[in-house]
């Protein structure tokens, strides 16, 4: 077969002004779905060139839609909704059937759609001062939320960063103490034991001191705020 798909890159689905992240959990869940949904659909035996053209026109005339106006492709979208809806029957998964009822209700009510949503807070052709009042409510929101590790609130903020940062990159940790040198916290990975005070994890490039102490741990991708 000619023309494979070398490259598949997905957009839009992470910047909502409305999710603190740019993305919800809903919108994380929908995209598990879709992904799976893909791998159960065989690749059609013909040239992708034209279909990738065709796919690229109708992602220019959906962009150029009134956002509070139903899509001329509204059919095409239920028809895919209700392929997601038949094979997470048969994967017996109620949970996320649930999202698509959500996420097709956008598509038979766009008013329900984030771009929609947007147009309504829009103030004399701008949208400058509802995304001022966003952004102070997600600053505040970020200023004041709970610790990143409620179990160990008694570190300090960077502390909490290096745990979560070991943690997502596969390091196991273990607190302990010796009595002496007051609460410790054992990290290991491959074979590795790094034993490790409150004050030598306080820097703020958690991966950097992580490949320094473990330099066989793989590429980290750590956000920080």
């Amino acid at each position: 077969m000619t023309g494979g798909v070398h490259y598949l890159e997905l957009r839009n689905f992470d910047n909502s002004p409305f999710a603190p992240d740019g993305v919800s959990q809903q919108g994380l869940r929908f995209l598990k779905i879709f992904l799976a949904y893909l791998l159960t659909k065989p690749l059609p035996n013909r040239d992708l060139t034209n279909d990738l053209a065709t796919a690229q026109e109708r992602n220019q005339l959906v962009a150029l839609e009134a956002p509070d106006q139903p899509t001329a492709f509204r059919a095409e979208g239920q028809s895919l909704f209700l392929e997601m809806r038949e094979m997470l029957h048969h994967l017996e998964d109620p949970v996320d059937g649930a999202v698509l009822d959500d996420l097709e209700q956008r598509l038979i009510q766009p008013e329900l759609t984030p771009a929609a949503k947007l147009v309504a807070q829009m103030k004399d052709g701008s949208l400058m001062a509802f995304g001022t009042d966003l952004a102070n409510t997600w600053t505040h929101e970020r200023r004041t939320t709970k610790p990143l590790l409620p179990r160990l609130t008694r570190l300090n903020d960077r502390t909490q960063r290096f745990v979560m940062a070991a943690i997502q990159a596969g390091v196991r940790f273990y607190e302990i103490s010796d009595g002496r040198e007051g609460d410790l916290l054992m990290f290991t990975y491959d074979g590795i034991t790094q034993i490790l005070q409150d004050k030598e994890m306080r820097g703020r490039h958690p991966e950097q001191r992580l490949r320094e102490l473990f330099p066989e741990l793989p590429p980290l991708v750590v956000h920080q705020s």
